[in-house]
């Protein structure tokens, strides 16, 4: 009965251990792997952000500014980078290219079910520190964010449809300037 009762204590005793570094290993994992970390290198020290000006044709008339304050705001917030008028360490830039509603959702009558609004905005990033980071890109709204039902009009729902969809934006472009992919 010794030799079974040592095993039997070996045994646990390798549980323990191995319970030990899995656990281990996903604490240190959880701070290694992250999409939104927000990596600025330490000598990036301001930010420019130009105004969007709103080129798509349609849409608020606020929504270049509102889409502008949300962008600068939301660096403010989630950065330590210090907002200057012009030539920031990087710099933020570019114009709404598109606002539009389509209909989605064919039913069989061949009326739309739901309709879908789409922001698109074209950004250039430009970090004067690291030029192999700078960018050019248009960020397009979540598919589904815009949806909204065909018995409603786009006046009733578009307020909180827009602040929502430029919200998810505005994280977009946080995170590729941050994250470098």
């Amino acid at each position: 009965m010794n030799k079974f009762s040592s095993a039997i204590n070996l045994f646990r005793l390798s549980i323990k251990a191995l319970m030990l570094v899995l656990i281990l290993s996903f604490l240190t994992g959880c701070g290694v792997y992250s999409f939104t970390d927000g990596r600025i290198p330490p000598e990036v020290k301001n930010i420019s952000i130009l105004n969007f000006p709103n080129d798509a044709g349609n849409g608020p008339p606020n929504l270049s500014q509102s889409f502008t304050e949300k962008l600068r705001s939301y660096y403010q917030q989630n950065s330590n980078l210090v907002l200057v008028k012009s030539n920031g360490d990087w710099q933020l830039e570019g114009r709404i290219v598109g606002y539009n509603v389509t209909p989605v959702g064919v039913q069989s009558n061949e009326i739309a079910g739901i309709n879908r609004l789409v922001i698109k905005i074209e950004v250039k990033f430009i970090n004067t520190l690291d030029e192999k980071a700078s960018f050019t890109n248009v960020f397009t709204s979540p598919p589904t964010s815009g949806d909204f039902p065909a018995n409603q009009t786009l006046s009733q729902v578009e307020g909180s449809l827009v602040n929502k969809m430029l919200d998810q934006i505005v994280l977009d472009i946080f995170t590729k300037t941050t994250s470098n992919w």
